[in-house]
């Protein structure tokens, strides 16, 4: 009895033929899947990072008294609450741009090709989400830090995890698509497997196929 060969459609790319499926390959309909838990996830840090950042940029009372305690209780340096809104505020608007270019960035990943594809992939985004990462654990951390205690205040650190974890899975997963695009673009064609196949990586990246 001859074994049946199933061929998976990827409209991902224009070059790459249909290929035939091997057993524990990352399917076509997996990789579905995974766009749909990343967009999910992208989604949600950019809604964190945005309201957080619109927040911040009208000012909010809380925030300034966040900056304002935490000086105090850290350093010892007493700050004026019209410093401290002008740092929030300042603050506020790096958190909006950062939003804004998660959002172009998801959107790159969804259309798989162009400029904004080479962005979702790049160094840029790599270390705007390292950064993202680091300022949300800072901003969800800095309620301990105000209030110059640890318990229960530690509390607030865990209902805000999602603020820096979100940005953390992010930044893993870029970085995992990211060698994978490497490794694909140093094999040949006829190389490659289906799992990379199923991945949205389509045309070379940047000068001499090289990421950005």
């Amino acid at each position: 009895m001859s074994a049946q060969i199933t061929y998976i459609n990827t409209p991902y790319s224009d070059s790459i033929r249909k290929r035939p499926q091997q057993p524990g390959n990352f399917s076509h309909y997996s990789f579905k899947a995974f766009r749909r838990v990343y967009t999910v996830l992208a989604i949600g840090a950019i809604m964190e990072f945005f309201g957080h950042g619109m927040w911040a940029v009208r000012g909010k009372e809380m925030m300034v008294q966040l900056v304002t305690s935490t000086f105090d209780n850290m350093l010892g340096i007493s700050v004026g609450t019209a410093l401290a809104t002008n740092l929030v505020k300042s603050i506020g608007g790096l958190d909006v741009v950062i939003s804004m270019v998660m959002a172009i960035a998801l959107l790159g990943f969804l259309l798989g090709r162009g400029i904004l594809y080479r962005l979702a992939f790049s160094r840029l985004l790599i270390g705007m989400y390292a950064w993202a990462a680091f300022w949300g654990f800072l901003t969800a951390a800095s309620r301990i830090t105000a209030a110059g205690g640890l318990f229960p205040d530690v509390l607030n650190l865990i209902e805000r995890g999602p603020n820096f974890l979100l940005p953390t899975t992010l930044l893993v997963l870029t970085v995992y698509l990211r060698r994978h695009e490497l490794t694909r673009q140093s094999n040949a064609p006829n190389q490659a497997t289906v799992f990379q196949c199923s991945l949205p990586f389509t045309r070379p990246l940047g000068k001499r196929g090289a990421l950005l």
